[in-house]
Parts: C-alpha cells; structure tokens; sequence
C-alpha cells in the first residue's frame, strides 16, 4: 500500500487539506516542501490581491499530490491534483505554482458560471485560466519568461499527454 502524508495547509485564511500519495517519506517531504512554498507565496500576496481573486482561489478545496491521476482540477469538487513530477520539476518555482493554483482554480469559477469544457470550447476557458494564471502569477512573482510562457501557451486535455 503506498505510503501516504496528509496535513491541512491555510490558503488566504481557508483551510486545505493536503495529501502526498506515493514515494518515500523523503520524497513526500520534498513536495510538502514545494507546495508550502508555493501556499506561502500566495498567503504573503494577500493584501495585493483584490476581493474576487481571493474568491477565485478559495475555489481550491484540497489539494492532492498522486501520481495516479493527471494534473488537473474536478472543477465540481474544487480538488487539484498535481503529478510528483510536476511539483519537482526545475521549472515549477514557488510563484510557479502558486500561479498554477490560480489557474485551476479559474476553471472551477467558470464551472460556476455555467461554462462547459469540451474540445470546442476548452482553448478559450484555457486562455481565460492562463490570463488570470498570469495577472496573480505577476503578484507571486512569476519570471517574464515563465509569463512569456503561459501567454503561449495553447495547452487543453485534449491535445497534451497527461502531466
């Protein structure tokens, strides 16, 4: 049975419930790590994030680390999943992450506006994700080339392997 770390993280004054599936106890420290970064950077820009983009955040319900099942959000639960290898990878600073929460998180307030993604519809709710992804992201400290970066991006489930 695989090894497990569960711990409730506060985001913008919610509480979360975490759980790291998988690993050895070192690996799962290393992404408890990561993701605490991330939750810090978030929690230390709350005064620059307006009402609504709190809002949106607190769209997060748990976060879930498990290798098991692709980096993605259930938009009607509010649970994000992220893969270990998205978490460690160079690439994924705190700000990075901490951006990616944003991102998923918008996807669960278009959920609520009756939005419906599929593949006619996904490139435009993933654009509007990546510019609110990029507007906090800014606020978390993302790099202009990790900007640079979600501005191109054209990403949807239908069209990248799962991550």
């Amino acid at each position: 049975m695989a090894q497990n770390t569960s711990y409730t993280a506060t985001i913008l004054g919610q509480k979360v419930p975490v759980s790291i599936t998988g690993g050895t106890a070192d690996d799962r420290a290393a992404i408890q790590g990561r993701l605490n970064g991330a939750i810090g950077d978030i929690n230390q820009h709350a005064g620059d994030l307006s009402a609504s983009d709190t809002k949106t955040i607190h769209n997060i319900k748990s976060i879930t680390v498990d290798d098991s099942q692709r980096t993605d959000v259930d938009v009607k639960t509010g649970s994000y999943n992220m893969k270990s290898s998205y978490v460690m990878n160079e690439g994924s600073t705190s700000a990075w992450l901490a951006s990616t929460i944003g991102h998923d998180a918008y996807h669960v307030t278009q959920f609520q506006q009756g939005e419906i993604y599929n593949k006619q519809t996904a490139p435009r709710l993933e654009r509007e994700a990546n510019q609110f992804q990029m507007r906090v992201g800014a606020t978390f400290g993302l790099t202009q080339s990790q900007i640079d970066y979600i501005r191109n991006d054209t990403h949807t489930l239908y069209n990248t392997p799962p991550y």
